[in-house]
């Protein structure tokens, strides 16, 4: 008598705290991208520049929904492609979170005008790192506990439709997040 193994779940290969983390630091990169990135102050009044009133907090705002859509593929597709997919989205993050903090005051006022960095910037560059961290560990675990590969991965994709869908939906989230990196350095780049 001949036992057939029950396929796996999208789940039983992933590392559920860093997953957890990676959802929850997703979440926190959109509120991050909403709220304050700096406080100028005139001595007249105040002002607040949010995230997305600048070209940066509008880049990391799609990003981090790219990275919360491709988490959520990852919860119904046992494959490696959204997580390194919402790990690019991460790295972009990072990077212009990590770029505008470094800049600081030159980001929001003329030298005249004090300025503060708002919690949103911080929020960004804290729930940049805690996504890849998250990321990090569901990659290595999905590594170890699956035999993954290219030519895994294609023989998946020919017997299930459904893969094949997953790994467009995959593939326009990778594009567009490198169309946003495009668009990032297009506008500035980090070293001017």
């Amino acid at each position: 008598m001949s036992t057939h193994a029950s396929p796996r779940s999208a789940m039983s290969t992933l590392n559920i705290a860093g997953y957890g983390v990676a959802c929850v630091a997703s979440i926190v990169l959109v509120v991050a991208s909403l709220g304050p990135w700096g406080i100028v102050q005139t001595p007249a009044n105040s002002f607040t520049f949010n995230g997305t009133s600048g070209t940066d907090g509008k880049i990391t705002l799609i990003a981090a929904c790219v990275a919360g859509a491709s988490l959520l593929l990852r919860a119904v597709w046992n494959s490696l492609w959204p997580l390194l997919t919402a790990m690019l989205a991460g790295a972009l993050c990072a990077l212009a979170g990590f770029v505008d903090l470094s800049r600081g005051q030159a980001l929001f006022a003329d030298d005249q005008l004090f300025a503060s960095i708002g919690w949103g910037l911080w929020l960004l560059c804290i729930g940049s790192v805690a996504l890849l961290l998250g990321l990090v560990l569901c990659v290595i675990t999905q590594v170890r506990n699956s035999y993954w590969g290219i030519g895994a991965e294609l023989r998946e994709l020919a017997r299930d439709p459904r893969e094949l869908t997953y790994t467009i939906v995959s593939v326009l989230c990778a594009i567009a997040t490198v169309i946003l990196l495009v668009w990032a350095f297009s506008i500035r780049l980090p070293w001017e």
